[in-house]
């Protein structure tokens, strides 16, 4: 009766420890399985932030809602006409393509146009505006903008490291928009890169 009473104490005391420690590791492993999602959830928000300031910064801008990096040929053909001035084709070290300015004078828009061929379809790639060009861009900037404008509308996105008086870079000077002051209106807007 002792002996089946010590069995009886000894098995319960064994299937106690068992579950003692199956729920242990089962904490542990909702301990661990929470730290992970947590993790998880901290890597895709700080994911996100820097894609959400990646994206603000690098959005393609537009000028007049319709001009900007990467558009055809035929639409700019189509929207302003043949160019008065075309340059030479020459191949960029840099990019590996071909680049030709087109220069629309009487209309204040000169364009570098590229290509990955010599003589196959051009896109856009940089884009200059001076006056008398009235085309403005997405935040409604153009020729005559006043700075305090484009402080407030650019506000978070001005590399104040590669601006100074006269010149105002939004995104940065690898892919952005530069505008060009005098007297604290814009002469000039750029779009594109303007280093390497």
């Amino acid at each position: 009766m002792k002996k089946q009473l010590n069995k009886s104490v000894l098995m319960l005391l064994i299937i106690f420890a068992c579950i003692n420690c199956t729920n242990s590791k089962s904490n542990s492993s909702k301990e661990t399985n929470t730290e992970q999602k947590n993790s998880s959830l901290r890597d895709t928000s700080i994911l996100k932030e820097k894609m959400n300031i990646k994206s603000k910064i690098e959005v393609c801008e537009t000028l007049g809602g319709w001009l900007n990096q990467s558009l055809d040929q035929q639409i700019v053909i189509d929207s302003i006409g043949l160019p008065d001035k075309k340059d030479q084709n020459s191949l960029w070290d840099a990019t590996g393509t071909y680049v030709q300015q087109w220069e629309y004078k009487s209309k204040g828009i000169i364009l570098e146009m590229e290509s990955d061929e010599e003589k196959s379809n051009k896109k856009v790639m940089m884009i200059t505006i001076v006056s008398p060009c009235a085309l403005t861009t997405s935040q409604g900037i153009g020729i005559g903008s006043d700075l305090k404008l484009i402080q407030v509308k650019y506000k978070s996105q001005i590399d104040k490291s590669a601006s100074d008086e006269n010149t105002i870079v939004v995104g940065s000077i690898y892919d952005g928009t530069i505008f060009t002051l005098e007297n604290n209106k814009v002469v000039k807007v750029f779009i594109g890169a303007s280093a390497e």
